[in-house]
């Protein structure tokens, strides 16, 4: 049997996604190759922890509170994987095989007023 691993962009990061009301692109793609589907959503929600870890740094060194982008660095992490979460089910509901049977899905997305605070 084939392998079905996905076409990944395996550079993700917020710096390769551009984004407008409309439409939204992916730039940067030369390192791009097939392999195991959580390899792209866990590099951009790698990134997106590691500049909210940053920010205790920053506020340090440009002696300005943090709070807000710190509060929106973990709404753009929870919002980004329920996002994420719901497509991925959808597809696989449709185009998988078998079911993802509710009682089995990640609770992240239900609790995601509660993460999103630092």
């Amino acid at each position: 049997q084939p392998t079905r691993a996905p076409f990944l962009h395996c550079d993700l990061h917020t710096g390769s996604i551009m984004c407008t009301t409309n439409t939204t692109f992916v730039i940067d793609h030369e390192f791009a190759f097939y392999g195991p589907v959580g390899f792209d959503i866990g590099a951009f929600l790698a990134n997106l922890l590691l500049a909210y870890f940053a920010q205790e740094g920053l506020e340090k060194q440009t002696e300005s509170d943090r709070a807000s982008n710190k509060t929106w660095l973990l709404e753009c992490v929870v919002n980004t994987w329920c996002v994420f979460e719901t497509r991925f089910v959808e597809l696989w509901d449709s185009q998988g095989v078998g079911r993802v049977r509710q009682e089995s899905r990640p609770r992240l997305c239900t609790v995601r007023t509660t993460l999103a605070k630092p």
